[in-house]
């Protein structure tokens, strides 16, 4: 179990640039004077973590254990592991600012989506339906939830507004990232 005073003697957090830079490590942690020396060159005072070109969070390697990098925020100025998800809130996965995060269950950070960008609408859960028609759908809480089909786009698009402003959607859900 990783702890915030071990996080604290590798790392330094900026909270409001989000980065993580490498501490000067003790010669104890390392098996000759060497090796400490070389390391402390290398990497102490430099950015710690790497952007994962796949999911788009950055992580660091600690005790030979990745870690993604918004956790760590949250245990080095919360002092403990996020019991939740974290959200980032403007839906940048690799903007680690502590006033971009917010510890959450999984059903509210599904409230905070990004819009995908291969939607034809510009409005997360309304599309064209094959009747010609535009479909409202959501789903909440593992239920699907129908709400119409609407001869125009705008109609569908307040409706499903009004379902989200009712059921505490986040302000940014459905918006493009930036």
């Amino acid at each position: 179990m990783i702890t915030q005073e071990y996080v604290k003697t590798l790392l330094t957090y900026d909270e409001t640039s989000g980065i993580f830079i490498w501490n000067e490590r003790p010669q104890s942690f390392f098996k000759t004077k060497r090796a400490w020396s070389a390391w402390n060159t290398r990497y102490s005072k430099k950015h710690a973590g790497t952007l994962k070109d796949d999911s788009g969070y950055m992580i660091l390697s600690l005790q030979k254990q990745l870690f993604r990098a918004h956790r760590l925020a949250w245990l080095y100025t919360h002092g403990v592991m996020p019991s939740n998800q974290i959200d980032h809130i403007n839906g940048i996965r690799h903007d680690n600012r502590l006033i971009n995060l917010r510890d959450t269950e999984q059903g509210q950070n599904h409230k905070n989506k990004r819009l995908l960008s291969t939607n034809k609408t510009g409005y997360h859960g309304v599309w064209l339906h094959s009747n010609g028609k535009y479909r409202a759908q959501v789903w909440d809480k593992n239920k699907k939830y129908h709400l119409g089909y609407f001869h125009n786009l705008e109609d569908a698009i307040k409706t499903r507004k009004k379902f989200e402003a009712e059921h505490d959607y986040h302000a940014n859900h459905g918006v493009m990232t930036p």
